[in-house]
């Protein structure tokens, strides 16, 4: 008994002469071709997924799993870069070296400043001048929870801040500098800086009058149009003051400004900064604090008709009250 081009269950074309059977192989990769077209998943679906993962270890097992998913499993290592040590430092800018194209994928930078070894932002510069072209953002950090770390920027580290005008974006975390003076130094040298974000920063020092307004030259023609500060209501009135007088506010549109205490000396120095910002200033958020020593816990209670002291058997009336 013979049968041609008979299909199985399975979806399988037989081929069945005089008792003997074989698989028709040409049918068969046919079959499997169209079997797999309808259940691959589309690369935007696998993209999307990519883009929603932010483990790194799950991203480079995309990048070995699919050659197709290769591209978006690498902007998405490179978008975002996390910087722990000097070695990593030395490595990553090894990587574009040899790979320049990748350049362009490099968004935003962060160096977690270890405890063991806060020198390490002075490398920073020297190793990666004129490498990541394209990145607009730089967030330095303390690596981990704990007090603000204290950081040791070199002379040379300020020297070649310049090479990287193509930053806009300065964010810092949790970082202590020696001296006022060395925190606006790094906001001047970065020529394009536009946002400037701060939070729990310090400084051990206020510089003399002398050397407050010495980078003012540098700052011309400069302006910021994005100031966060959250930090210390003192350290706020003295960096607030600064970048009034080196001339960074006059454009700014968009002002967050946390931790004022409500006394003399910090409404007058604020009132600086919006004075300065007045014509351009869009948005502005502020946030108030009570002072140290101020405890409403000793504030009596308003009284009220029913709560007011009798005389002559009838109670008197509170006039604040009652008005």
């Amino acid at each position: 008994m013979t049968f041609s081009d008979y299909k199985s269950s399975q979806g399988v074309i037989l081929n069945f002469t005089a008792g003997f059977y074989a698989y028709d192989i040409v049918a068969l990769r046919e079959i499997l071709r169209r079997h797999v077209r309808t259940t691959r998943l589309p690369l935007e679906v696998a993209e999307m997924v990519i883009d929603m993962c932010s483990d790194r270890s799950t991203l480079l097992a995309c990048a070995l799993t699919c050659r197709a998913w290769l591209p978006r499993t690498r902007y998405n290592l490179l978008r975002i870069v996390d910087i722990h040590d000097h070695r990593q430092l030395a490595c990553f800018a090894q990587f574009l070296t040899k790979n320049k194209a990748f350049d362009a994928l490099v968004a935003e930078i962060c160096i977690h400043l270890p405890p063991d070894d806060p020198r390490m932002l002075s490398l920073f510069p020297a190793l990666l001048a004129r490498k990541v072209t394209k990145c607009t953002r730089l967030h330095i950090l303390r690596a981990s929870s704990g007090p603000p770390l204290q950081i040791h920027p070199s002379t040379g580290f300020f020297v070649l801040l310049p090479e990287f005008s193509h930053i806009t974006k300065l964010i810092l975390t949790s970082v202590v500098f020696s001296s006022l003076t060395e925190l606006t130094s790094l906001v001047l040298y970065i020529r394009g800086l536009l946002d400037l974000r701060c939070t729990d920063v310090r400084w051990e020092q206020l510089p003399p009058p002398a050397e407050t307004w010495g980078c003012r030259a540098l700052a011309k023609g400069s302006g910021l149009l994005r100031i966060d500060l959250d930090m210390q209501p003192e350290l706020l009135n003295q960096l607030s003051l600064r970048l009034v007088h080196l001339q960074l506010v006059s454009r700014v549109e968009v002002l967050h400004v946390t931790k004022i205490q409500p006394c003399l000396d910090d409404t007058i120095n604020i009132g600086y900064l919006l004075q300065a910002a007045r014509s351009s200033l869009r948005e502005l958020h502020i946030g108030v604090i009570d002072p140290p020593d101020f405890d409403t816990s000793l504030m009596a209670p308003p009284m009220g008709l029913d709560e007011g002291c009798r005389e002559n058997g009838k109670p008197e009336v509170n006039q604040e009250t009652a008005m």
